[in-house]
């Protein structure tokens, strides 16, 4: 049969050859995974200047400014609107489009106070939470809501 012999240089070369394409490779996969990473951070600034109205015994608007102005890689697709009760934990939310910049809340309880706060929804996730409010709906009779505080 045919026989020949290789010399103990070219695994040597081959081991180093193959050293560098593996080196290559997991820095090409830590650059991958960083950029992962840089895509995976909370985008954008949270909606500002939120003010809550009670209209009625049930019912709460609440406005604010969009922080659509600033420089972004994550398109914005809308506002995520939170609220529940103050005294309790289960977390309610609405969405809504980019192009709205408020919301009314119903079918809330009289003379309950609420806490609300407001993220906002992009292509790379949920923004930041804005600063959280607090507002009493209108009690039977009332004319006039609690005034509006920021949570501390």
């Amino acid at each position: 049969g045919l026989s020949f012999c290789i010399p103990w240089w070219f695994f040597d070369w081959t081991d180093r050859r193959l050293n560098s394409f593996n080196n290559l490779a997991l820095a090409r996969l830590q650059i991958s995974i960083n950029e992962r990473k840089k895509l995976s951070l909370v985008p954008g600034k949270p909606p500002t200047n939120i003010t809550l109205q009670a209209e009625s015994l049930s019912s709460v608007t609440v406005k604010w400014d969009s922080p659509l102005n600033q420089c972004d890689v994550f398109q914005s697709i809308g506002f995520r609107v939170f609220y529940k009760l103050s005294n309790t934990t289960k977390i309610h939310s609405l969405d809504v489009t980019v192009s709205t910049n408020h919301l009314v809340l119903q079918n809330l309880k009289d003379f309950k106070m609420y806490v609300v706060w407001l993220r906002r929804i992009t292509s790379g996730g949920l923004g930041p939470k804005s600063t959280a409010m607090k507002i009493r709906t209108l009690e039977k009779g009332g004319l006039w809501s609690t005034v509006i505080a920021e949570v501390k």
